[in-house]
């Protein structure tokens, strides 16, 4: 079987595809990883062959703008440069990849994924990594850009998804889509960011049934395997002066806003709590510049280091909200503060929170001392720590993988 992983995004979006691609190597299937260039080196280190769609260059230029983090400003930087600037080259591409026995995997966002699979009849798999991307009127995720929507009744909240669909959403998406698809002499079609976007094939979701149950207005094509970690299948090391920090004192809390993440100096300020707590803390960003100017005793930055080597060794995890780090930081059964800002983090923060294993802050909230207060309940919580400890015997990422690669081969078999 010739599988041909096809995604876009951040680390967060990618490294899943990468762990997918060892792990059906290992199976005997030859595998491409169809995505930015900056992520090549990530591919020649697991050994997966490798076709660029975007220059690393304009990555980083979209990661650059602050607007990608705005609850509204950025689903627009989103569509104009990933779904619809995206469809194009990935259709390309897949059209360029395709032999007689090709499988396709990509998530609903990859629109270039679902027209190739009319135009040239490739058996797709659309991945999904979070439940807010499985659209649903009976269930709709929570909205970061409408203050309080957390809290809204269901009824409220239904109403609310399908006037976002219909106002919102398919006057965005649909006739560009539709543009594209008259040019390859294909049909136009509606509904295209809630329903026409997942494969008719197969949908995989990549979370558990815990964390997010199916809804009964999901696609009837839906399986649930669960979390699945890159880390697994491309096992780096702890970097020494981490490891030596990690073990010279008590467990840490980490903060970690994302690895796209460039204007979180507010964020990071509030790192400072680790000092009025007693406790040490770790701040995780490859990005120098939103890092405060002189850290506070006791609080070390790192460029990076692996999340399932670390976090089991820490008191806490303060994060984004994305849904990579949150399904590591449940693996390893720590509480997790979030401070979701766009896209599926709040959503992913109020499943979280309803499971009882962390608390949520705005962004407008996440001051030092709300920090403060809401780590020092968390950490000092027994029925939280037992939480965390009863959800992490639940989290089997291996054999999530597992699942997942059975149901890509079943497209063939």
């Amino acid at each position: 079987m010739d599988v041909l992983l096809v995604t876009l995004g951040t680390a967060g979006d990618v490294h899943p595809f990468a762990a997918l691609g060892s792990e059906l190597m290992k199976r005997g299937h030859r595998v491409t990883l169809v995505t930015n260039d900056y992520f090549q080196p990530l591919a020649d280190r697991l050994g997966i062959r490798f076709k660029g769609i975007g220059s690393r260059d304009h990555y980083q230029s979209v990661l650059a703008n602050p607007d990608v983090w705005h609850p509204i400003r950025g689903f627009r930087i989103l569509v104009r440069e990933m779904i619809l600037g995206g469809m194009e080259p990935a259709f390309e591409a897949i059209e360029a990849l395709s032999g007689d026995q090709t499988v396709v995997v990509a998530p609903c966002y990859v629109y270039g994924a679902r027209v190739a699979r009319e135009k040239l009849s490739i058996p797709t798999a659309t991945v999904i990594l979070q439940p807010s991307s499985l659209w649903s009127s009976v269930d709709p995720a929570a909205l970061s850009s409408l203050p309080g929507s957390l809290f809204l009744p269901p009824l409220i909240k239904t109403l609310m998804a399908k006037g976002l669909e219909t106002f919102y959403l398919e006057p965005l998406l649909a006739p560009e889509t539709n543009r594209f698809r008259k040019r390859l002499g294909l049909s136009p079609v509606s509904r295209v960011a809630t329903r026409w976007l997942y494969s008719p094939d197969l949908v995989i979701a990549l979370f558990p049934e815990w964390f997010g149950g199916p809804a009964s207005d999901w696609p009837s094509q839906v399986i649930q395997t669960g979390f699945i970690s890159h880390e697994s299948c491309d096992p780096l090391p702890v970097p020494d002066d981490c490891m030596e920090f990690l073990q010279q004192g008590s467990a840490p809390i980490v903060f970690t806003p994302g690895s796209g993440h460039q204007h979180a100096a507010r964020f990071f300020e509030a790192a400072a709590a680790c000092s009025y707590l007693g406790r040490r803390g770790i701040l995780l960003t490859g990005y120098h510049g939103h890092l405060p100017v002189v850290l506070p005793e006791g609080i070390r930055h790192f460029d990076y280091a692996p999340f399932d080597a670390v976090f089991p060794l820490c008191s806490a995890v303060v994060h984004h909200g994305g849904i990579g780090t949150m399904g590591k930081a449940l693996r390893a059964g720590v509480p997790q503060l979030i401070m979701p800002m766009a896209y599926d983090q709040p959503d992913n923060a109020q499943r979280l929170r309803q499971l009882g294993a962390g608390a949520i802050l705005s962004p407008g909230k996440f001051t030092l001392g709300k920090v403060a207060e809401t780590l020092d309940e968390l950490v000092s919580s027994g029925p939280v720590r037992q939480r965390c400890v009863e959800l992490a015997g639940r989290v089997d990422t291996r054999a999530a993988l597992f699942e997942t690669c059975i149901a890509i081969e079943s497209l063939v078999s």
